[in-house]
């Protein structure tokens, strides 16, 4: 008799424990459950990136069997243009959907932008009133994917912006970086990147650029771009490109 009790108490335990499982279960589907979003984008992603990222959150969330932090990683997944999401929950099933934008930081060659996060994105994401000021940084890539490496994207972000202004940058490698004077584009600075030219080694270079313009080497026919090679220690290394005329001055 003993044994026939111990064996119908654990049956109504397990029944018990089932039930709770099963009611807990639908407790959180409808707490998850999704009727309407209502979304708010900041940043400045396209009118058509807009409608598109707010017409898969309508369409697909209220149907998908997702917790909340995977719809927020799959919807990333899909849209590129976003950086980060947050959601709130509101009374009656309804959802509040806060999106943020990448910031786009400068242009690379002619159909991309580098984030404020260092992520390369297409530019055609963006508003051309975003993009259309943004300087632009000329980036060799390896392979037809536009990845940054490590350095490249450590080098962007940290570049002071200013410099801009006065060169036009093209990235060669994670060892060749190339500064060319917007007033003389004959001339430019050879760095590495972990070495950012400093303000005084730009104004040695400018001196040593005025010293050419002196010489009217820039106005000769067929000038090849001088080269200010600052990547050696206490000294630039000026030379005219894919010849073998060169001096070196100490610094």
């Amino acid at each position: 008799m003993k044994s026939f009790k111990a064996c119908r108490a654990y049956f109504l335990y397990v029944f018990i424990g089932l039930t709770l499982c099963f009611l807990s279960g639908r407790c959180v589907a409808l707490l998850c459950r999704i009727d309407e979003c209502l979304i708010d984008i900041e940043g400045y992603p396209t009118v058509q990136a807009r409608t598109d990222g707010m017409r898969y959150i309508n369409q697909q969330w209220p149907v998908l069997n997702m917790s909340f932090n995977q719809l927020c990683a799959q919807t990333m997944s899909h849209f590129d243009w976003i950086e980060s999401m947050d959601l709130f929950l509101l009374p009656c099933n309804h959802v509040r959907v806060e999106i943020l934008a990448h910031t786009p930081l400068y242009g690379v060659n002619s159909d991309y932008v580098v984030t404020t996060t260092g992520d390369v994105l297409k530019k055609d994401l963006f508003e051309s009133s975003r993009v259309k000021n943004l300087h632009t940084v000329s980036i060799f890539f390896d392979k037809q994917e536009p990845l940054l490496s490590a350095t490249c994207k450590h080098f962007l972000l940290h570049v002071p912006p200013a410099f801009f202004d006065v060169y036009a940058c093209e990235w060669k490698n994670d060892n060749n970086v190339l500064f060319y004077d917007k007033q003389q584009p004959r001339f430019a600075i050879l760095f590495h990147p972990d070495q950012i030219p400093t303000n005084m080694m730009l104004q040695q270079c400018n001196a040593l650029k005025e010293e050419l313009v002196a010489r009217l080497v820039f106005e000769l026919p067929r000038t090849q771009t001088w080269i200010a090679d600052v990547r050696f220690k206490d000294q630039i290394i000026v030379s005219q490109e894919k010849r073998g005329v060169c001096h070196g001055t100490n610094i």
